[in-house]
């Protein structure tokens, strides 16, 4: 059947009448618009196994009253689907655009209908200069007091569940997880971002790029360039500016209590779960008393009658379950939830501690049986220098992919042959006892799962789906209302960071994406070196997208001056092997670095250097030079007298503590190198305790003046003796 065709058809058949199909699935490769060109709602696979579907729904209610697929409206439905099957079929518009795009487009086609509708234009023949900019110009009220334009008018799904006002303005800016379609429907409190008018505003020029479709089709077509010929984003950026928020790593004060909650259910509440389900898919055939036997269970693991009843509304009985008077009704809901949030604390696992994506969490899928007992999708090799069992996760990844594309991440290590499983390992493996009876014996089926039925527990692998992008995010975010407690938390944190959004909201502002981001931060913070790393396992083309998408800037002004102190480090190896002479306990340390990378064979200057910034930037060496000594804590973290006196050295500590650290401490530590530019220093020093020094009872004064006696003589000296201690 021809677009032709589906068209005279289409004008022929009432909308809204029996004949007329809810819903249908759309083939791109092999359209039969006879099955699907008239339904109320066109369906697309997605590669995003996040989200595996992606819809358009052409039923929506007009601000006039009646529905879009009212006959009268025919020409303008018939217009709009034809500029979006143009759209992803042919290059009209200099590329076709992808299905997962149709969210945002669905969402500036339903707001260019309804203006259309209510100023009275019929096709896009009459879309004139003056049309256009009445609606640029209204773009604004539209979006934020659409009650404005049109009085009494509700648009769907405003305050209905998840996209109730008090977490409109979080869900709107996440486009990634949630349902486009429905979001795009919210208007926000307080402002409006960029790709909201951008939606709004590229409709009218799809309308201008599939122009020469619509006129095969014998449909009004807009003939000249829309908005006087000025690009979309010159037309956009007269409403809002185009600002780039990032979304930010989350602050330690909220990350640390929700993954010490993901610990304790992964180690402690995981495995009560886990019996509770193994003893109720045991107890289903066994009558009442059984089953019920295999609900008690859950009150060990925190899921008793009174504990649910504590926990916030939408996971309260409040009359919403069926037969919620019955115990038994009530234990299949008790165990649903248990189940659920489980699967949600194992997420959150995945996302803060490897960074996956969540349509990369999305794509693990297993086997019933394990191998080697561990879940099909996870594996372990040994790390190339044999001292570590490293732990992948099998998946795919879809992003910048021009098709998916199996993938493997490192989800942990652990020493060789050690018995103790990486955390993440432990949940998906938690996780897959708990899901195996509802997986066939012989095929793969998804990790995470989601169940079909509201209430209650499937009775059968057919009641289970694979949990989609939406699922998960509202999952994690269900758990962290109710076992995250962030009511406590004060305005800002001590690095500066606003935590008032984090505790009023309850945590429902935190996105899925910033898991991915707090693990980036963790990792880029911890060691800069880990960038290359870093890129690779995200699946970044280049490491600048890493650095750039990941790396906060007020970060990157930190490195700024950071960089400094590393030249000054280059500089300083440098000139030991080109001869200068440093002395000191950290000395000998100093010759054997030079002796071990052969920089003191090095002759040609522009070559050395190269060779030692490449080892200074490469193992992450940073020099903290002060007036009284160079610290090389970087080198011998463990050596470190003041991070002693600070609670305890530790190779994450690699800069002095200035708060207990002193001179006369830093002249006996091993971390200390000493070179004639610091002779100035002791000078002074000396000076200034001798007189003091001369009262043989002021210990303190005693010690420093001749401590600085020593360095000054030895400094002194014509060619003073590298090995001599302080």
């Amino acid at each position: 059947m021809t677009m032709a065709a589906a068209a005279s058809a289409s004008a022929a058949v009432p909308q809204g009448s029996p004949q007329v199909p809810e819903e249908a699935f759309v083939d791109l490769d092999k359209p039969d618009f006879k099955t699907f060109w008239n339904a109320f709602v066109w369906r697309f696979l997605n590669r995003n196994p996040a989200r595996p579907t992606i819809a358009i729904n052409w039923q929506f209610v007009l601000p006039t009253g009646g529905l879009s697929t009212d006959p009268q409206h025919i020409i303008l439905l018939e217009s709009f689907k034809t500029v979006v099957w143009g759209m992803l079929t042919n290059d009209a518009y200099g590329k076709k655009l992808k299905v997962g795009t149709l969210g945002s487009i669905s969402g500036g086609i339903r707001e260019a209908f309804r203006w259309f509708v209510w100023n009275g234009i019929k096709d896009f023949s009459q879309l004139t200069p003056a049309v256009q900019e009445r609606y640029h110009n209204v773009l604004a009220q539209l979006i934020l007091k659409r009650e404005e334009v049109y009085p009494d008018f509700v648009a769907e799904g405003y305050g209905f569940g998840y996209h109730s006002p008090s977490l409109r303005s979080v869900l709107e800016e996440d486009l990634e997880e949630e349902d486009e379609a429905k979001v795009d429907d919210q208007a926000e409190d307080d402002g409006f971002t960029y790709s909201q008018v951008a939606n709004r505003i590229n409709i009218i020029y799809y309308i201008y790029a599939q122009r020469v479709l619509l006129q095969k089709r014998k449909l009004p077509a807009l003939s000249r360039a829309p908005f006087k010929g000025r690009s979309g984003g010159e037309v956009t950026s007269g409403i809002v500016a185009h600002a780039i928020n990032r979304i930010p790593a989350l602050p330690q004060a909220v990350s640390i209590p929700m993954l010490a909650e993901v610990f304790r259910w992964v180690d402690e509440v995981g495995p009560e779960i886990r019996r509770a389900h193994f003893a109720f898919q045991n107890s289903k055939d066994g009558g009442r008393r059984a089953v019920m036997s295999a609900f008690a269970k859950l009150d060990a693991a925190g899921f008793s009658s009174e504990r649910l009843a504590a926990l916030p509304w939408r996971e309260r009985n409040e009359g919403r379950i069926e037969g919620a008077e019955d115990p038994l009704a009530f234990g299949y809901h008790r165990m649903r939830l248990a189940v659920l949030m489980l699967r949600d604390a194992c997420v959150l696992a995945v996302q803060y501690l490897a960074g996956l994506r969540i349509s990369e969490v999305c794509s693990a899928k297993v086997l019933k049986d394990k191998v080697n007992g561990l879940p099909s999708c996870v594996y372990k090799m040994q790390s190339p220098d044999g001292m570590m069992d490293l732990y992948f996760l099998k998946g795919v990844l879809t992003k910048g992919q021009a098709e998916p594309k199996a993938n493997d991440w490192v989800i942990g290590c652990a020493p060789y042959r050690s018995k103790e499983l990486p955390v993440i390992v432990r949940a998906l493996n938690l996780l897959h006892d708990v899901v195996t009876p509802f997986l066939d014996d012989d095929k793969e089926a998804p990790l995470f799962v989601h169940f079909k039925n509201r209430w209650g527990m499937p009775a059968s692998a057919d009641s289970v789906h694979q949990a989609t992008g939406t699922d998960l995010q509202r999952g994690c975010r269900r758990f962290i209302r109710c076992f995250v407690d962030l009511s406590t938390l004060p305005d800002f944190d001590r690095h500066g960071n606003s935590l008032v959004r984090y505790r009023r909201t309850r945590g429902q502002c935190i996105r899925t994406h910033q898991g991915r981001k707090t693990f980036a931060d963790f990792c880029l913070k911890t060691r800069k070196t880990a960038l290359h790393a870093l890129s690779l396992h995200f699946g970044h083309l280049t490491d600048s997208i890493t650095y750039r998408g990941y790396y906060e800037p007020v970060q990157r002004l930190h490195d700024d001056v950071e960089m400094f102190g590393h030249s000054a480090t280059v500089d300083f190896f440098v000139s030991r092997s080109e001869g200068k002479v440093v002395f000191g306990t950290m000395a000998a340390a100093v010759n054997d670095f030079l002796k071990e990378f052969k920089l003191e064979g090095i002759k040609d200057p522009a070559e050395l250097r190269d060779k030692v910034t490449d080892i200074v930037i490469t193992h992450d060496l940073r020099i903290y030079f002060n007036d009284n000594g160079n610290c090389l804590i970087s080198m011998a973290p463990l050596k470190s007298r003041c991070q002693a006196a600070a609670g305890g050295p530790s190779w994450m500590h690699t800069r002095p503590n200035e708060k207990t650290r002193t001179v006369s401490m830093c002249g006996g530590c091993d971390c200390l190198a000493l070179g004639r530019e610091h002779l100035p220093f002791y000078e002074t020093r000396a000076a200034a305790w001798k007189e003091a020094a001369q009262d043989r009872a002021n210990r303190v004064a005693v010690r420093s003046y001749e401590q600085s006696r020593k360095i000054v003589r030895i400094l002194k000296a014509p060619a003073y003796d590298a090995s001599q201690p302080c």
